[in-house]
């Protein structure tokens, strides 16, 4: 069993390492955000989530981050690379530091993905893609959990975002999702 399909970065990582990793990636897939438009929504990201962990210990804003990068790889669009960066502020973060600082465009598609009652079959194809990378990711890092919280996330990752993942049509992020749900499940 093959785990990574898709770029990966390494745990540990450094916001400041994260943030150079996904300019290249930008780079490399012909994705134009210019340097200080990602520069202020990288501070923003670094606002919103300040002072909030991860259960490995990392700064919160590593997955957002990490998010934005899959998203990148994905061929995202530079307005869902950019919302990718704000994917938990509603829950993780401070979205009062957030909602004046973005672009209506961005603020549109985080705004859909802090409604709390969303059906993720229903969700608009940036917001679908945003979770599909927040769930990789968070399947990725899926040690650092426990068990119990692990067991559900593979439940999840298998019933619902699996059959998203088809939706996309992704055979990397379906194969990496599917071999990340196998090796935990129990």
């Amino acid at each position: 069993m093959r785990d990574i399909f898709l770029t990966s970065t390494e745990v540990g990582a450094s916001k400041e390492e994260l943030l150079q990793q996904l300019q290249l990636a930008l780079e490399e897939n012909a994705i134009v955000i210019s340097g200080e438009q990602l520069n202020h929504h990288y501070r923003t990201a670094c606002e919103a989530y300040e002072g909030r962990k991860r259960y490995s210990g990392e700064e919160y804003v590593t997955h957002p981050i990490n998010v934005a990068i899959l998203l990148t790889e994905l061929g995202a669009d530079a307005d869902t690379i950019l919302a990718g960066m704000f994917c938990d502020v509603a829950a993780k973060g401070d979205i009062s530091k957030v909602k004046n600082k973005l672009p209506e465009s961005v603020w549109r598609i985080v705004e859909r993905l802090d409604e709390k009652e969303l059906n993720l079959n229903d969700m608009p194809d940036e917001s679908t893609l945003i979770r599909l990378a927040e769930r990789l990711h968070n399947m990725r890092t899926i040690e650092f959990i426990d068990d119990s919280k692990k067991e559900e996330k593979v439940k999840e990752t298998i019933e619902l975002y699996m059959p998203l993942a088809r939706k996309v049509n992704n055979r990397k992020l379906i194969d990496e999702l599917n071999d990340l749900a196998m090796k935990y499940k129990v």
